[in-house]
């Protein structure tokens, strides 16, 4: 077993759990909500949340942002 904060993909050279399957990603990094985080670009209005880069512990506790969270890319204005 491998504690690290460097991800799996880096350590087991870009294979998805080992087994040969590469699976190619756009990733970036953005804020959301002053939360800075590791994103995987599904379209252009939406994101799959991979890692949370925040160094408040109190972030990793909000299940919304969770890693596997699909989030909106375009702004949400309040009704009103």
């Amino acid at each position: 077993m491998i504690y690290s904060i460097v991800p799996d993909e880096v350590i087991y050279g870009g294979t998805s759990g080992g087994h040969g399957e590469e699976r190619l990603t756009r990733t970036v990094e953005m804020d959301l909500e002053g939360i800075r985080m590791e994103v995987e670009l599904l379209d252009a209005s939406q994101a799959r949340i991979v890692r949370l880069l925040s160094p408040d512990p109190y972030v990793y506790l909000n299940p919304s942002l969770a890693p596997g969270t699909i989030i909106p890319l375009t702004p949400q204005w309040p009704a009103g």
